[in-house]
């Protein structure tokens, strides 16, 4: 024999502390509420967890739901209410782990070359605030300016192959001046055991 659905004696059972009224009200509202669930949320996992989380409200905050004056409407608005947060807490969760990815994108292989090419960059302008001004001048005007020896020549007066003596220069005592440092930065690096 079928029990038919009665709720106000479910209400009324739900509002004693009643299990069992508890339980009449979930077997009449669990496939309506899952349904909704599953429209709004579009997922089988998040529209079952939102199920359970309505229905544990429905259990803890009985007083309120039994003094709302349509107990269906109350219960779906709140079916709604759970939804739009998971809803918001779903996209947050997609934007963190989108965040996370491109950081992870920029590893500590990144970040180790970033470091070196500005260090590097450092000690290519402190080795060339080293070089004497006439082949400072010449040395920024080929490289900072693209110029050709030939213009620089005529800019400057020179003849095109002091141009290119001094370009040459440069970049040998650039060179020399990088290469001392990753020398005794090595070094430095180096246990002292292999040093000796």
């Amino acid at each position: 024999m079928t029990v038919l659905y009665n709720e106000d004696r479910a209400l009324k059972l739900l509002g004693e502390g009643d299990a069992a009224g508890f339980k009449m009200l979930y077997d009449h509202y669990a496939p309506r509420v899952g349904e909704v669930a599953y429209l709004l949320l579009r997922s089988e996992e998040q529209a079952d967890d939102l199920l359970q989380e309505v229905f544990i409200q429905v259990w803890v905050d009985r007083e309120r739901f039994l003094a709302a004056d349509k107990f269906e409407a109350y219960l779906f608005t709140c079916v709604r209410n759970h939804a739009l947060r998971c809803i918001k807490r779903s996209s947050r969760e997609k934007e963190v782990r989108m965040q996370a990815a491109s950081l992870k994108d920029l590893d500590e292989n990144s970040v180790d070359n970033y470091i070196r090419k500005k260090e590097l960059a450092g000690l290519v302008q402190q080795a060339v605030a080293q070089l004497p001004t006439q082949r400072r001048r010449v040395f920024t005007m080929s490289t900072d300016e693209g110029l050709s020896h030939a213009d620089i020549a005529t800019q400057l007066n020179i003849d095109p192959l002091t141009v290119k003596n001094h370009v040459h220069y440069a970049r040998a005592f650039i060179w020399d001046r990088i290469h001392h440092h990753i020398v005794v930065s090595i070094c430095f690096a180096l246990p002292t055991s292999l040093l000796c």
